[in-house]
């Protein structure tokens, strides 16, 4: 998106001098992080921490509670920039999550 701003500047009443600004904006985009942890005050806490980049739209945090679920959020059509994981978790631990998003991934693509 660009905005174009013009600023008239009148010097001692005869000349005029127009200035034309355009600026580039930057796309706001927002960056998913898939939290993977059986604590819930985890998901609760960071939803505080962040509230304001999660309202302003720079953060959006997707929460799995054990290894499965966190393996069926990544082959969904969902893309994550970042994945937080906890290792002791109950179901599959953390360990045995990434080893398997990573076969599953590269099983996937």
């Amino acid at each position: 998106m660009t905005t174009t701003m013009e600023i008239v500047v009148k010097v001692n009443g005869a000349i005029a001098i127009n200035i034309t600004i355009f600026r580039q904006e930057k796309a706001k985009m927002t960056s998913t992080i898939l939290v993977v942890d059986d604590e819930l005050l985890l998901e609760r806490l960071l939803q505080l921490r962040f509230r304001k980049k999660i309202r302003d739209r720079q953060l959006e945090f997707v929460f799995a509670h054990n290894g499965r679920e966190a393996l069926e959020k990544l082959l969904s059509d969902r893309q994550f920039d970042m994945v937080l994981t906890d290792i002791n978790m109950p179901e599959m631990d953390g360990f045995t999550f990434l080893g398997s998003s990573v076969l599953g991934l590269l099983n996937y693509y």
